[in-house]
């Protein structure tokens, strides 16, 4: 039992960045929709090497933004900056 409970614990612990990064955006108003028109999912999954916590994503924002010219003067600024 006791191995069965430390790899469930391990299983709930692990942060998707994804995920996370889509929070993040959507607490800041970029749904889905304008995310996929954009690309920045996988821009962002590519650039992205922190913890995967939304504390962590919604610091580096300004940093993604500024490295991807593409969407700096997208949404992406009046919603971050």
């Amino acid at each position: 039992m006791k191995s069965w409970f430390s790899s469930n614990q391990q299983t709930n612990n692990n942060i998707d960045p994804t995920e996370a990064f889509k929070k993040v955006c959507a607490a800041r108003g970029l749904g889905d929709k304008y995310l996929h028109q954009t690309n920045a999912i996988e821009l962002f999954n590519a650039w992205y090497e922190g913890d995967g916590s939304e504390e962590d994503i919604a610091n580096s924002m300004s940093s993604f933004i500024a490295d991807h010219d593409d969407i700096s003067y997208s949404k992406f600024v009046r919603f971050f900056e």
